[in-house]
């Protein structure tokens, strides 16, 4: 599985995008974690699920060379929000958190969203 994660960043953006997802489903599945694919609910897209100790978690990935920020994790926590009998999300960057997001996944309601970025995931594999 490492050799497949380092490989994904050979390809083209829009690629890397749906192999990252594929990936992580992979990946996901591998341990349990009952994962379910992306789908789409009017006017979002959720990048899927898992449930982790009998609880669900929505998934936001991004494999970008940016940053995460601040409007990024917003994102995610508004879509956790709307979705009450959730409530909890993943957000799962190959890249990296800004500092701004950073500041910001601090200021949420506790336990709401967690980060891994892809330091965690290499060090995962």
């Amino acid at each position: 599985m490492k050799t497949c994660f380092l490989k994904i960043s050979q390809l083209p953006p829009q690629e890397r995008g749906y192999a990252f997802e594929k990936f992580l489903h992979e990946l996901f599945e591998a341990y349990d974690f009952n994962p379910k694919p992306s789908f789409r609910i009017q006017g979002e897209q959720i990048d899927g699920s898992i449930e982790l100790d009998h609880e669900i978690y929505l998934l936001e990935a991004k494999w970008q060379s940016e940053a995460i920020t601040q409007a990024d994790i917003l994102v995610l926590d508004g879509r956790v929000q709307g979705h009450s009998t959730i409530g909890r999300g993943i957000f799962i960057t190959a890249g990296c958190f800004s500092p701004n997001g950073i500041t910001a996944y601090q200021k949420l309601r506790p336990s709401s969203i967690f980060g891994i970025d892809g330091q965690d995931l290499y060090f995962i594999l």
